[in-house]
């Protein structure tokens, strides 16, 4: 056959639907995309992300098609993938396609952005290795560049590689302030693709025409043919667009509807093999290298056909197979018109031919090293450890390309193939090794394999780790716990440090909020002590903090305070503030996440971002700083939920709803608390539900229901209600003694009080320390000196803790009737609640003002007030210097998102400049008349 230079492949989409095929009865269907078309198009731009759903055949690439055309008639920009069975393990596969027509923007994108994107499409050879979500962000960010409306079709995305649907998952979920939408497709049951799981994805059903629409079809597509077959072809395709045209076909033959059992989707794959039965041999032997290459190019399948049949493919070979309706073809390109007529090929093969075809392929593919392997592994009919060892060299090469699942599939692949069973089983683990980052039902499958075979124990520890990690078996069983410390030893011991260290650090975790028995407690410290995991003596205090809080707080942090800021990975500083956390050292928490947030965004690490983020909003809650509390809390409860992290996500959202207590929201906090509190009882995780009880009685303090607010903060102290957390028993004193207080019963509360102190001197927490000072004198004998004492003590980092301290002795100075020293002390608690946004307290300073004689002028709300969450985190970096794609790169959103967002901030904060922002925030809403 003669070629005209390389093939030219047309988009996957628009061509796979004949052009004569009518598209009836989707009337509703196409308003809808209209309408998200207009969204793009309009002056403020508004995107979306939508899934089609349905059965094969039932119409969604026609659908995706009228939606490309509707596009390309609006001006927008038309990118487009499908997904294909064979190449669903390649890595970027999909996402290459995908953005072949602009690649050539990429050197538009930061160089960070570039390299991420270039590395992960196998077009870089500088060693840069990618990070999954820099790669989703660099797509974003190309997507966004030019600023010309974009519409991204993805066909069966079910069959995309796991890394491009990662990539669209990403993209999805950031697109309310873009000019893109994205339209996908997938089959009705799905569970694998990755859209799915994206909350914010508006899901389109699509269903079987009506009984007029599919008469209208089936009279278009057969006109007059089927006479008293036509009922009988109305029953059986049950409205399916394809069924309808395509048994319409093969009606009058013998079986073309037999067995009547059979589902539609075997049926119509039964008709289309009726089509392939009559073929001769060398265009049958074309279509089945066709159905099984992944790219649709006609040289490299008449080539591989021609080795594989031992007769050279011809023109007539292609034209046969387009007049039985099979594929569709162009200059240098030809395509399978539907995926059930490739997988009837497929299954309509012999294993041996099927063996000799891909046998044939990887021939062709010499020079396409992924590609190449991936065939010759399916022309394997045994064991081969050459192909082993090179499917673990793809498996590696996928890693440096940030596609963990494309590795970890390689890499069952190998062990599949290993001889040795010793291999075989190593290579199994490395695959469930990699599948842990990514999950999904690959991994669970291999924990479960692996879990039947005689591993070895080291082997078992780190299955153990996943079991625990990934299907979250026994997070609140003290077995596990215990088992855990064991298997960090057998990892340390075996030379997977790394490993041991995490295992060590979850179980750490676990101790600190399951409360398990001395013992176990005790296994996990000996384990943390003689773990040669941990060379670092820093480290292994942060961990025995975790641990056993009571006992290694001092000792940690002495060792942090003499560590000062020596360079550390991101990684180790996140379990150092989260140590630090523990024992409420608040100010330190601030100071090690910091670094640890702006290391873990450079590198692009969401999941441990997100765990960092959380800690920091508790951190705010602490220490009186409104600002980190919000951002953080709203920005790791978006990230906890995009990676999976159910725990991350309740503790953000816990501290959203204690600040929204504070501010006087109680319906918000309410509305929080029951939620997660739902979550937590579900997944057993006791402990946390300390921090609901928490959130609830603050949001009931700060409108005045005492009883509502003495009973929560009740259950906290109440070791028979949940597992015990001095921890959190620190959080609430403040508000349990307020309470108490104001409720004429601060007499119950001095044991309590007492053995609180008690354990503060004992063990040193700043945060208990703090808050048992500041409540000293409402629970005492000697108000006065009391007083006296605690506002000598330097609070300067605890405002919040000043603020309540100030508020109470200036009430008790005007019961004293010492009204002028009130005023001055009142005035001072006034002005700090305000700042702190906490205004319910700030209007109990201002009725005690007034009934002190002082005239109040109202406290006006705060332009920043006004803005969101994300908003003001955006706010803030802007007013720092930094520029919309800097913001973009360490938010994870489209530069054009960020300028949206400050379009929207300007007329907020009545500013028209950049320059202006900083003033315009440090605007702490002082006195003034409304």
């Amino acid at each position: 056959m003669r070629h005209s230079g390389g093939p030219v492949t047309p988009p996957r989409v628009a061509e796979r639907r004949r052009a004569d095929s009518p598209l009836v009865g989707r009337g509703s269907e196409l308003s809808l995309i209209d309408d998200v078309l207009a969204g793009i198009t309009a002056t403020s731009a508004s995107g979306a992300a939508i899934v089609v759903r349905g059965e094969p055949g039932v119409g969604k690439t026609a659908l995706l098609t009228a939606a490309c055309a509707r596009a390309a008639e609006r001006g927008v920009r038309v990118l487009t993938c499908g997904g294909v069975l064979i190449e669903s393990d390649l890595p970027y596969s999909g996402l290459h396609q995908l953005l072949r027509p602009i690649l050539g923007r990429v050197d538009d994108l930061t160089p960070a952005t570039r390299d991420a994107l270039l590395s992960a499409l196998g077009l870089s050879d500088d060693g840069v290795s990618a990070g999954q979500y820099q790669v989703g962000l660099a797509v974003l960010e190309l997507l966004a560049v030019s600023d010309t409306p974009v519409l991204v079709a993805a066909d069966d995305v079910h069959w995309l590689d796991r890394s491009t649907a990662d990539v669209l998952a990403f993209v999805a979920r950031r697109l309310a302030d873009e000019r893109i939408v994205l339209l996908a497709t997938t089959r009705e049951t799905s569970s694998a693709d990755q859209l799915g799981r994206v909350d914010t994805i508006r899901e389109l059903i699509l269903g079987g025409l009506g009984a007029e629409a599919a008469a209208a079809l089936l009279e278009a597509s057969a006109p007059g043919r089927l006479a008293s077959w036509r009922d009988r072809v109305l029953e059986v395709a049950r409205g399916n667009p394809l069924a309808l045209v395509e048994l319409a076909a093969v009606a009058p033959e013998p079986g073309g509807f037999e067995p009547a059992e059979l589902p539609l989707t075997d049926r119509l794959e039964r008709a289309f093999g009726l089509r392939v039965r009559n073929l001769p041999a060398s265009t049958r032997t074309m279509l089945l290298v066709a159905a099984l290459h992944d790219r649709e190019d006609l040289a490299e399948i008449a080539t591989a056909a021609g080795m594989a049949g031992g007769t050279a493919v011809t023109s007539d070979d292609v034209g046969r197979a387009v007049a039985a309706g099979l594929l569709d073809t162009g200059d240098g390109w030809l395509r399978f018109r539907h995926p059930l007529m490739r997988s009837a090929v497929r299954q309509g093969a012999t294993a041996a031919l099927r063996h000799e075809a891909h046998a044939a392929l990887a021939v062709v593919l010499a020079d396409d090293p992924d590609r190449q392997i991936s065939h010759r592994a399916a022309a394997c009919v045994g064991p081969d450890e050459d192909v082993a060892a090179d499917l673990e060299a793809a498996a590696a090469r996928a890693v440096r390309r940030g596609a963990p699942a494309a590795a970890s599939a390689a890499l069952e692949r190998a062990a599949r193939v290993s001889p040795d069973p010793a291999e075989r089983v190593r290579r199994l683990l490395a695959a469930a090794d990699i599948g842990f980052v990514v999950g999904g039902p690959r991994s669970i499958r291999l924990l479960t394999e692996l879990d039947a075979l005689a591993v070895d124990p080291v082997s078992r520890a780190r299955l153990h780790f996943w079991q625990q990690e990934l299907l979250r078996q026994d997070w609140t069983a003290e077995e596990g716990i215990a088992a855990s410390a064991e298997s960090a030893t057998r990892l340390h011991a075996a030379g997977h440090r790394e490993q041991a260290l995490a295992v060590l650090s979850a179980a750490t975790v676990r101790c600190l909020w399951v409360d398990p028995a001395p013992a176990i407690r005790q296994r996990v410290i000996d384990a943390v002590r003689t773990s040669g995991a941990l060379t670092d003596d820093l480290m292994r205090a942060a961990l025995l903090t975790q641990v056993d809080p009571w006992t290694y707080a001092r000792e940690y942090r002495s060792l942090l305070a003499s560590a000062g800021d020596d360079p550390r990975e991101p990684g180790d500083l996140l379990r150092l503030g989260v140590a630090a956390s523990t024992i409420g050292d608040s100010p330190a928490v601030v100071a090690l996440l910091e670094r640890a947030v702006d290391g873990l965004r450079r590198q692009g690490q969401l999941g441990l971002l997100a765990q960092a983020l959380a800690t920091q909003a508790w951190a705010g809650l602490h220490l009186g700083r409104p600002e980190l509390t919000i951002t953080a809390a709203a920005e790791s409860r978006r990230l906890a939920e995009e990676t999976g992290q159910p725990r991350f996500a309740v503790m953000a959202r816990i501290s959203e709803a204690v600040w929204a207590g504070r501010r006087g929201d109680r319906a918000l906090a309410e509305s929080i608390a029951l939620e997660q509190e739902a979550v937590l009882l579900r997944s057993q995780a006791r402990g946390l539900l300390t921090m609901v009880e928490y959130a609830r009685g603050t949001a009931a303090l700060a409108v005045g229901d005492l009883t509502a607010a003495y009973e929560h903060f009740g259950k906290i102290y109440d070791p028979s209600a949940h597992a015990r957390q001095p921890i959190v028993q620190s959080y609430a004193m403040p508000d349990m003694v307020e309470t108490a207080v104001r409720l004429g019963r601060a007499h119950e509360l001095r044991d309590v009080h007492a053995g609180m102190a008690a354990l503060a001197d004992r063990v040193g927490w700043p945060l208990l320390r703090t808050v048992v000072i500041c409540t000293a004198p409402l629970v005492g004998a000697d108000p006065g000196p009391a007083f006296a004492a605690a506002l000598a003590h330097d609070l300067s980092q605890w405002p919040w803790h000043r603020a309540r301290l100030l508020l109470a002795y200036g009430l008790w100075l005007r019961r004293e009737r010492r009204v002028v020293e009130a005023r001055e002390v009142l005035r001072s608690a006034r002005t700090i609640f305000y700042d702190l946004g906490a205004v319910p307290w700030g209007a109990g300073a201002d009725a005690e003002l007034a009934a002190s004689g002082e005239r109040i002028r109202p406290r006006g709300a705060t332009d920043r007030d006004t803005l969101t969450p994300q908003e003001l985190q955006i706010a803030s970096m802007a007013a720092a210097g930094m520029t919309n794609r800097e913001i973009g790169e360490r938010l994870f959103l489209s530069h054009r998102t960020v300028r949206t967002h400050l379009y929207r901030i300007f007329p907020k904060l009545g500013v028209s400049a950049r320059g202006e922002l900083g003033r315009a925030l440090a605007d702490n809403g002082s006195d003034r008349d409304d």
